[in-house]
């Protein structure tokens, strides 16, 4: 979805306030966090290989994270790799994990030891104005 098209969703739905743009647990939800799936992918994964055009990239990607966060793909596995350079399903799954450890980081807990990066001090004045991409980081 493109920036025109989400500032669209976000006000006519009147969104806003549930918009985490500076790391602080929101008093109105649900909160809506902006997820950039391949920063997670970097913090997850082992290897530096990209995942995005690479569907045999993709795999280890995900083995590791099952792994790692005991996930059951429910013998969906492939479906999430999907194939060639479609890597919406991995996208889409890399988006839920991280919204996953940062529920988990909101309620003071970790998830496989896993948290969400939030501003620092020095950043939130700019994250309020642009915005926060949050992404894991281990503690």
């Amino acid at each position: 979805m493109g920036a025109r098209a989400w500032a669209s969703v976000v006000s006519q739905n009147a969104l806003g306030p549930h918009i985490d743009t500076r790391g602080a647990t929101k008093e109105v939800a649900p909160t809506i966090i902006e997820v950039y799936p391949g920063a997670t992918a970097r913090a997850l994964r082992e290897s530096g290989e990209r995942y995005k055009k690479n569907a045999s990239a993709r795999r280890p990607l995900l083995e590791h994270a099952q792994k790692m966060f005991n996930v059951d793909f429910n013998g969906k596995l492939d479906t999430l790799i999907s194939s060639g350079e479609d890597s919406n399903s991995t996208d889409a799954f890399l988006a839920a994990l991280t919204a996953a450890i940062y529920l988990a980081d909101c309620r003071g807990e970790s998830l496989a030891g896993w948290h969400i990066r939030r501003p620092d001090r020095s950043e939130i004045a700019d994250a309020a104005v642009e915005g926060w991409i949050f992404f894991p980081i281990r503690k």
